[in-house]
């Protein structure tokens, strides 16, 4: 039995490199809790990535009517990203 013909041999891979979506490289981190001044995390994070490496103070992102101190932060950290995450419909009080 012969095996099916598909047309020359490099139009399948052809076809198959056209699919293939190659992501952007991560060009920045961002480190959350804020670490304040340069923690030992920051350094080795600094010194083993090729990318630029922040943290990210939440105070600068979200209106709040108290201030967010770094505790604060640390507290709701879970929440807020638990809360980026979850679908539209489910953060704005509709029906999955």
């Amino acid at each position: 039995m012969r095996a099916p013909s598909f047309g020359r041999p490099d139009d399948s891979f052809a076809h198959c490199q056209r699919g293939i979506h190659k992501p952007e490289p991560l060009r920045e981190l961002m480190v959350l809790p804020l670490q304040v001044g340069e923690t030992n995390l920051m350094t080795e994070l600094r010194s083993n990535l090729p990318l630029e490496v922040q943290s990210l103070d939440l105070a600068e992102q979200i209106k709040s009517s108290s201030p967010l101190d770094i505790e604060t932060q640390q507290r709701c950290l879970l929440a807020i990203a638990a809360a980026s995450r979850a679908p539209a419909s489910a953060s704005q009080g509709g029906a999955a």
